[in-house]
């Protein structure tokens, strides 16, 4: 079976950047681990110059208030930076 035989390279919009992570996570939550996965794509957001910066889908596990001021400060710089 032949898949994407028929590939078009995508334009990428001016400003975007997507970010392959290659993140292994656990299954079962691990604080620890997760902070440093989340320590490791500040450094990639901080060291990026994209406008707009796309990761997948499961790059933060998930969204709460402990992760919000965890990344506080980092939106605060990148809203300075543009």
């Amino acid at each position: 079976m032949f898949l994407n035989t028929e590939r078009k390279p995508i334009n990428i919009p001016k400003g975007w950047e997507a970010e392959t992570t290659r993140l292994q996570r656990v299954k079962q939550d691990e604080n620890l681990a997760d902070f440093v996965i989340e320590d490791r794509l500040q450094r990639v957001v901080m060291q990026s110059h994209a406008r707009f910066l796309v990761f997948p889908e499961a790059a933060v596990r998930r969204w709460t208030e402990a992760t919000d001021a965890f990344w506080s400060r980092r939106s605060m710089t990148l809203k300075k930076r543009f």
